[in-house]
């Protein structure tokens, strides 16, 4: 299960990455090694030669179904690096939003371990200085990573 969170949190990260490149430069290939077609489901596919993963912007995220509440007064970011989107990998189907409160990490963090549950996995870790928690329900979905960015607190949540 601890493979599958990684996993996760990795698709997550490339996914902000290519949406990223897709804001900036409006190209929907990144390498000729790569091709990309729209699906009838209006998910972008692309094929890097390794596997396939489809993706979808989130036109809405505050109302996306996430599996859990956002955080009350959070917003929803949509720039380059922090998209909400649907994507499916291996035959899943995920979805993510990424949100921002000006209140703490520890502040969020104690609102989504009440909200997860008491039998919830949570993780607290420092990445380049930053503080990032990590839970999860049980049952492994949704998944939310709280941290802390130029200022402001960032919520990510993904449910699978």
């Amino acid at each position: 299960m601890k493979r599958l969170f990684y996993i996760v949190l990795l698709i997550v990260a490339a996914s902000g990455i290519y949406f990223g490149y897709i804001y900036f430069f409006g190209d929907k290939t990144a390498s000729t090694n790569e091709s990309a077609t729209l699906t009838q489901d209006g998910f972008l596919q692309i094929d890097g030669g390794t596997g396939k993963l489809n993706y979808k912007a989130i036109t809405d995220p505050a109302k996306t179904d996430y599996g859990i509440d956002v955080y009350a007064g959070a917003l929803p970011v949509n720039d380059g690096e922090y998209l909400s989107a649907q994507y499916q990998a291996n035959g899943v189907t995920f979805t993510s939003g990424t949100f921002t409160t000006q209140d703490d990490v520890a502040t969020v963090s104690k609102y989504y371990k009440a909200k997860l549950g008491a039998d919830a996995q949570s993780t607290t870790l420092t990445l380049e200085g930053n503080n990032v928690w990590v839970g999860r329900a049980k049952s492994g979905s949704p998944i939310v990573e709280v941290f802390s960015q130029n200022n402001k607190t960032y919520i990510k949540i993904i449910k699978r």
